[in-house]
């Protein structure tokens, strides 16, 4: 049985892609559009991943990636920013909040692979 990833991303294609390629790794995805929403479900049940885009029309989205890495509950699912725009500011600041990793977009499946791997290796099944 596949374990559930939580996408937070308005653009279609990159959910498109994610949804395709996860399952392979064990992984069902969960899509939202919008930061509020899904700090919502992100509370309401467990999520074996975390992935998060950083730029959406509204600012909510970094208010989930903040609430993700400080509520204690959250902090402990991993938490991957794949994002259209990587600045070394950006980087930095998801570091800063605990992110454990980032992706540019777009990113071929031979780079987001092992990076999910990694993210999942030694975490316990939920």
């Amino acid at each position: 049985m596949n374990r559930p990833a939580l996408i937070v991303d308005d653009d279609h294609d990159s959910c498109r892609i994610l949804g395709a390629l996860l399952p392979r790794v064990g992984l069902d995805p969960v899509v939202v559009s919008d930061g509020v929403a899904a700090i919502g479900l992100a509370r309401s049940r467990p999520f074996a991943l975390l992935i998060s885009e950083l730029y959406m029309p509204t600012a909510e989205v970094r208010c989930f990636v903040q609430a993700a890495k400080r509520e204690p509950a959250l902090a402990q699912v991993p938490l991957l920013v794949y994002s259209a725009h990587c600045t070394e500011a950006d980087m930095l600041w998801a570091a800063e909040c605990g992110c454990e990793g980032f992706l540019a977009k777009p990113a071929r499946w031979s780079e987001l692979e092992p990076a999910i791997t990694r993210l999942l290796a030694d975490r316990p099944l939920s």
